[in-house]
């Protein structure tokens, strides 16, 4: 009994190459298609957070020294916090990010120094990688015009969880690779019925 792998017919081993290649071609498009969609999320994130912390300390910075920290009071005590250094810290646990520091520092302007910056998890959050949202709090360490230093953090709820994807995924690949092997098909013996043709002839003519 002869098993159907490897094919003997030189058009299965054509649709089976061209459809193997022609799949791989489009997994891999998606993957890069995927990554790169990935690193533009990071990135307008990374500005949103800037964009938003930099309007907070705009309205500090116009603010004299000594009425920051009663203005800080006013804000949303779960949203927002800014400590100086006349009532608190303003040394932070969580490392610098040096990449968004320099996105805040843009967004900010010259008038204001931006010492330190950091974007991280909730520390509250204990699901593990890839089920915490992507950035609960965000935060940095400035220097106004007038010298005084300033620690500034915002809270941000998560985001409402999306339903899974996988099934719709996979389900789309599958009809992808259908369509795939229906066209490499009728391209294989499109290619092949000329080969056909002059098999016969050669047969006929002995």
């Amino acid at each position: 009994m002869s098993l159907p792998f490897p094919p003997r017919t030189l058009a299965v081993r054509l649709f089976l190459l061209l459809l193997a290649g022609v799949l791989a071609a489009v997994l891999v498009t998606m993957g890069l298609a995927m990554r790169e969609r990935g690193h533009l999320l990071q990135s307008f994130r990374e500005h949103a957070a800037a964009e938003r912390i930099a309007d907070m300390l705009h309205l500090l910075a116009a603010l004299p020294p000594e009425q920051r920290s009663a203005a800080a009071h006013a804000l949303p005590s779960g949203q927002w916090r800014v400590e100086t250094e006349e009532n608190a810290s303003t040394e932070s646990a969580h490392p610098s990010l040096p990449r968004f520091a320099t996105v805040l520092a843009e967004a900010v302007g010259p008038s204001i120094r931006v010492e330190a910056a950091w974007r991280t998890q909730d520390p509250a959050c204990r699901d593990g990688p890839g089920k915490c949202p992507p950035v609960r709090i965000v935060g940095a360490r400035v220097l106004f015009a007038d010298d005084q230093r300033v620690l500034i953090e915002e809270t941000r709820e998560p985001p409402s969880p999306h339903p899974p994807r996988g099934a719709p995924f996979i389900a789309n690949l599958l009809i992808l690779a259908g369509i795939l092997a229906v066209v490499a098909w009728f391209a294989v013996r499109l290619v092949l019925q000329p080969l056909r043709r002059l098999s016969q002839v050669a047969e006929a003519f002995g």
